[in-house]
């Protein structure tokens, strides 16, 4: 077992320069450095995207070096991260949490979030309010994205107007 697990994790311990070389772009040394407090609202999905947005967290992402952490209060998020369909049974929940949140910006992650996925014909899924509609900052793509995409959307995110 430790030889398989060598054979397919290896280029990750023994790489020369860390992982989030991949992640930084031309001008991310030369932007102001600030921190993005980031609240979870999942209305219903298959897991994929909150797995990856886990994997931020962990050594090889780590997104606490750009200052970029989750908030379990959304009066002290910057952003909304959404994943899942817009379902039903999270709309009240949906809108509570956008109301609380100050100067709400929202990323949209993965297909289901805008076109609803495999989940699409659900009797559930309803469009999104225009309340929240409104506040979508950015989407990323992918069923699921990668930890590197969100990260580059995260740390390339507008500033709020």
């Amino acid at each position: 077992m430790f030889q398989l697990l060598w054979r397919n994790l290896r280029h990750i311990f023994t790489r020369n320069q860390p992982f989030t070389d991949a992640v930084q772009g031309p001008d991310l040394a030369t932007t102001k450095p600030r921190s993005l407090f980031l609240r979870h609202l999942d209305c219903g999905s298959c897991n994929g995207c909150e797995l990856e947005l886990n994997a931020l967290s962990n050594p090889i992402y780590d997104m606490a070096q750009y200052g970029i952490r989750f908030e379990s209060s959304p009066r002290h998020a910057d952003v909304i991260i959404l994943t899942g369909p817009y379902t039903r049974n999270l709309d009240n929940a949906a809108q509570l949490t956008t109301t609380a949140t100050p100067d709400c910006r929202i990323v949209t992650v993965g297909d289901c979030t805008e076109n609803g996925g495999v989940f699409q014909d659900s009797y559930a899924i309803v469009p999104r309010p225009p309340q929240i509609e409104s506040a979508v900052a950015a989407h990323i793509p992918g069923c699921p994205p990668t930890p590197t995409e969100i990260l580059r959307v995260l740390l390339y995110l507008p500033e709020p107007k």
